[in-house]
């Protein structure tokens, strides 16, 4: 509650709420800064979502951010990563040397990672071709008697 008095310093506009613990709250001359003594709280009682830049960033009120834009950070640390249509499964028939995997996220500069669930018979799994918005192709140099299945992972 913003109320008993308002008062303005060279560099910040201060209003109190009167409450014995401060609650003090800073606002720059120019508006374009806000500081308060102590923890800012938005939304304390999750009575609703947060949403900056008209639905660009949005908090809910189970804690999950949802945004349009790209996440940067210096680290990310967390218990579960769900992606979707960057990773997937696949199988070289038995007797066939290759198959091409259709998937809009691969791009002329993609790294895509490969990690065989079944045996190879020594061989490698190799991305032959990479077509951008479309499929690559992974091959095998020599047919093998059993099927081959994989799992792959394409990184933009």
């Amino acid at each position: 509650m913003i109320s008993p008095f308002y008062q303005s310093s060279p560099l910040y506009s201060y209003i109190a709420d009167g409450s014995p613990f401060g609650g003090n709250l800073f606002i720059n001359d120019t508006g374009d800064q806000l500081d308060v003594m102590g923890t800012l709280y938005l939304q304390k009682l999750s009575l609703g979502n947060i949403d900056i830049f008209s639905g660009l960033i949005v908090l809910d009120d189970n804690g999950n951010i949802t945004t349009s834009g790209i996440v940067r950070a210096a680290q990310v640390e967390t218990d579960k990563l769900t992606m979707g249509g960057s990773v997937g499964t696949a199988t070289i028939k038995v007797e066939t040397t290759s198959i091409l995997i259709p998937n809009s996220q691969v791009t002329e500069d993609s790294k895509i990672f490969t990690s065989p669930t079944t045996p190879t018979g020594g061989q490698s799994l190799i991305i032959i071709s990479k077509v951008a918005g479309e499929s690559f192709l992974v091959e095998i140099e020599n047919p093998y008697d059993e099927d081959i299945t994989f799992d792959y992972w394409i990184i933009n």
